[in-house]
């Protein structure tokens, strides 16, 4: 439904008609940050643009270069930034990262960095890191994929608490903006009955 509904906010009459993605520059609203760097290698520059969608998404766009590897604009939604710094990282001249999350919300600062990787002539979800700071009992919680390798790891304050095996990487317009599943494994180290113990052994 969220894509759905980008596509109906951003996409041109033409679109329905054709079936090919086609911008209304005239219905994007401002980006909060535009990026035009060189992300898949070939010397030509993209543009990467996060727009506001709603209350809690923004919509991620990919338009390719003159003469680019892809011939279409890729749209994708995303949860919103809130972490105070820049929600597009170009990493290499293959790869950026997109950063969420949200900085001092409540008891917690988290931040959410999913790695976009040019590879075999497609854009791949390549990694992810998600960090989570318990304000309260002063821990951070960190889940580390590697969709390249389909490896992970799970940390509480830097000390390694288990591997994890994850999905390979795959194509971006597949990715519907959450974090891996996997991950799922790390937020029982946020429980306050882990935290508590943690910082009990920790404080001694």
């Amino acid at each position: 439904m969220i894509r759905l509904a980008l596509l109906l906010l951003l996409a041109s009459p033409a679109t329905l008609a054709t079936g090919q993605v086609m911008l209304d520059e005239d219905r994007i609203p401002e980006p909060w940050i535009e990026v035009i760097e060189d992300v898949t290698g070939d010397g030509q520059a993209e543009r990467l643009r996060l727009t506001p969608l709603s209350q809690d998404y923004d919509v991620l766009t990919i338009e390719p270069g003159v003469d680019a590897h892809f011939s279409a604009p890729i749209l994708l939604p995303v949860w919103q930034n809130r972490t105070g710094e820049d929600g597009i990282i170009v990493t290499s001249d293959t790869s950026f990262t997109i950063r969420t999350g949200c900085f001092a919300c409540g008891r917690y600062h988290s931040f959410y960095d999913t790695k976009i990787a040019w590879r075999g002539g497609q854009f791949l979800i390549a990694g992810y890191t998600g960090r989570v700071t318990d304000r309260l009992f002063a821990v951070t919680v960190t889940c580390d994929i590697n969709h390249l390798t389909g490896r992970g790891e799970v940390h509480v304050d830097g000390e390694k608490m288990e591997e994890l095996a994850a999905i390979r990487a795959y194509p971006v317009r597949d990715w519907d903006g959450a974090p891996p599943a996997a991950c799922e494994a790390a937020w029982a180290y946020e429980s306050d009955s882990f935290l508590e113990s943690w910082t009990a052994d920790r404080d001694q």
